[in-house]
C-alpha cells in the first residue's frame, strides 16, 4: 500500500522563530516491498519559505536528495563541518548532531530515506564512512546520474515518486543472500523474545561448535 502525505501553507518556523505563512508542498511515500525493506521512505518538496536557515534534527538513516531547484547548503557537526554547496544533490549519513540547512531559493528536492542498516545496498556505501559526514550525491552514488534526466522529464509529484520508486526497485539488489537470511533470524525474537540465540545461529549460517571453539581459542 502506499501512503501519501501532504503539507501546505501556514506553517511556522521553530528554529528561526517566524510566522510568516508558507509556500511549500511536502509529499511522502512508503515504497511497497519488498523495497520498504531497504528504502523507509520517498518524498518530495517544493516552495519558498520565510527563513533561510533551519536546522535537521540527527537521524539513524541515510538520506540522498536530488536538488531540482536553487542550491541548498549544508554543513555538518551542528555548523561546525565543512559547508557544501549542493546544485544537484547530496548524501548525508547517519547523524548525531544537527546539520544547518541553508536555502538560497525555491527548494525543489526529491528525497530518498533508507531504511538504518541499508544505506550500502541502496547507494553502495557503508554507512559507517558516512558517519556524520555528506558528500555530493552523483559523486558518490553514480547511479543517481541516470535517475535524474527521469525526474526532469515528468512534472507532478506523484509521476515524480513513481518513476523515483521504479528507479530504485530496480536498481536495488533486494535479494541479497544476507538480508534474505537475517530476516527470519529477526522475525523469531520479535515474537518470542525469549528465544534462545542457539536457536538462530543455524539460520544465519553458523555452528555451535564453531562459535564455542573461537570463545576459548
Amino acid at each position: 500500500m502506499t501512503w501519501l502525505v501532504e503539507l501546505r501553507a501556514g506553517l511556522s518556523c521553530g528554529f528561526c522563530g517566524m510566522s510568516t505563512p508558507l509556500e511549500f508542498d511536502y509529499i511522502t511515500r512508503n515504497p511497497e516491498a519488498p523495497l520498504s525493506l531497504f528504502v523507509e521512505s520517498i518524498w518530495y518538496a517544493r516552495g519558498t519559505i520565510s527563513h533561510r536557515c533551519e536546522k535537521i534534527a540527527p537521524t539513524g538513516s541515510s538520506v540522498g536528495v536530488f536538488v531540482l531547484g536553487d542550491a541548498i547548503l549544508q554543513t555538518p557537526d551542528n555548523g561546525r563541518g565543512e559547508t557544501i554547496r549542493a546544485d544537484r544533490g547530496f548524501l548525508i549519513g547517519p547523524h548525531d548532531r544537527p546539520v544547518p540547512n541553508e536555502l538560497t531559493g525555491e527548494t525543489y528536492t526529491l528525497g530518498i530515506v533508507t531504511t538504518p542498516v541499508r544505506c550500502e545496498a541502496v547507494f553502495g556505501i557503508p554507512p559507517t564512512s558516512l558517519r556524520g559526514a555528506m558528500v555530493h550525491l552523483e559523486r558518490a552514488w553514480p547511479l543517481a546520474t541516470g535517475i535524474r534526466p527521469g525526474l526532469e522529464r515528468v512534472s507532478s509529484p506523484d509521476a515524480m515518486l513513481t518513476y523515483l520508486e521504479w528507479s530504485l526497485a530496480t536498481t536495488v539488489d533486494t535479494n541479497v543472500a544476507r538480508f534474505q537470511r537475517c530476516r527470519p533470524a529477526v522475525a523469531i525474537p520479535e515474537e518470542t523474545p525469549l528465544v534462545q540465540s542457539q536457536t538462530l545461529l543455524p539460520i544465519l549460517g553458523f555452528r555451535t561448535r564453531i562459535l564455542i571453539e573461537s570463545s576459548h581459542a
